[in-house]
């Protein structure tokens, strides 16, 4: 039987196609696994910097809290060897006429006038509020606690220095609050701290029958 030349040139065609097919489809394979190959390296690479740069940023954080640790555990050791402010044997009288007590008041009529005589920006703008902690600064509560006279619930030194109150606001009295006073280098003093202490939610309306039965009764005798 004889082909003719058509025919021979499409089986040609054909037997040539078939392993350059062959050879497309491996390179086509290869080019994919290579790919996917370099992929994989990549991401492998942008995990390795991430992990890097999270251990760096936990490195930095952990060094700055070791230093503000260090330079706290100072301040104690150094304060611990100062004579005792408070040293709760003061009468009633003596404690409420106290410099540092007395300066809560300082501090909040300069808040209250403007002058902020006896605060300082970062504490008194301070205004912490997240999960697990209590509200902070005297920006974070109603100015209305601070035109009150308050009491005392207890004061005693501070192991970083001068001396922290908690305080209850006569014509306010549902919340307990904490007032930290610094004396300053020249002499003068800082209100350098100031939190809401409690009651927790479960206890204020509690604490606010007990305080107010404390105000009715008598019971507090001087308030600044």
């Amino acid at each position: 039987m004889k082909i003719n030349e058509t025919a021979l040139l499409g089986i040609a065609m054909v037997v040539i196609a078939i392993p350059l097919f062959t050879v497309y489809q491996n390179k086509r394979v290869a080019q994919e696994a290579l790919q996917k190959q370099q992929a994989r390296e990549l991401a492998v690479k942008a995990d390795n910097e991430n992990f890097l740069a999270r251990y760096d940023r936990q490195k930095a954080l952990q060094d700055e809290e070791r230093e503000i640790n260090s330079m706290i555990e100072a301040i104690k050791k150094a304060e611990s060897k100062e004579p005792p402010r408070i040293t709760g044997k003061e009468t009633e009288e003596e404690i409420y006429n106290n410099p540092y007590i007395k300066h809560i008041r300082t501090a909040f009529n300069g808040y209250l006038d403007g002058s902020n005589t006896g605060t300082e920006k970062a504490f008194r703008t301070m205004t912490l509020d997240s999960p697990g902690q209590e509200k902070c600064g005297l920006d974070s509560f109603d100015k209305s606690y601070y035109k009150s006279k308050f009491f005392l619930y207890d004061a005693s030194d501070s192991d970083y220095g001068g001396v922290q109150a908690y305080i209850v606001f006569k014509d306010k009295p549902d919340t307990l609050f904490w007032a930290w006073v610094y004396r300053l280098g020249g002499g003068g003093y800082s209100l350098r701290g100031f939190c809401k202490a409690g009651p927790p939610d479960e206890l204020k309306e509690e604490f606010l029958q007990t305080m107010e039965g404390y105000i009715k009764r008598g019971e507090i005798k001087f308030s600044l």
